[in-house]
């Protein structure tokens, strides 16, 4: 009976650790829009699971250094420099959000900053490296 207890207990607690838990699915490539994309899956404020969109457009060259974040309707809020970014850094995320008039993006005030969703509860902690 103790076992069961235990299995169970620590079954309820990978399920709600899971449920909090940021995540990405894996970068897919896909070769007629050159670009790689993954989903990014948090959990809002509300506590409901949501997803986002991530893209990196490796065929552009103007876009191809960074990770554009992409709202649940289809927006683009926020990128972060990947490798080959000259403000790409292995040790801190760096973000720029679009501005006002969604036709630019701009720095955090903080450089440090680290975004979370307009719905999310919590700052986005990490993105994976797209492949090379």
């Amino acid at each position: 009976m103790r076992n069961a207890t235990i299995a169970a207990v620590t079954g309820l607690l990978l399920l709600t650790g899971s449920l909090r838990a940021d995540q990405y699915t894996p970068w897919v490539k896909d070769e007629k829009t050159k670009t790689y994309s993954c989903e990014y899956k948090y959990v809002t404020r509300a506590n409901k699971p949501a997803v986002q969109n991530v893209v990196v457009y490796y065929g552009d060259n103007d876009r191809k250094n960074w990770a554009y974040f992409y709202n649940e309707q289809q927006k683009p809020w926020a990128r972060c420099a990947v490798p080959g970014n000259p403000k790409y850094d292995q040790k801190a995320m760096y973000w720029q959000h679009i501005d006002a008039t969604e036709t630019k993006y701009q720095d955090y005030e903080d450089k440090d900053y680290c975004p979370a969703p307009k719905d999310g509860k919590n700052a986005i902690p990490s993105l994976p490296l797209p492949p090379k």
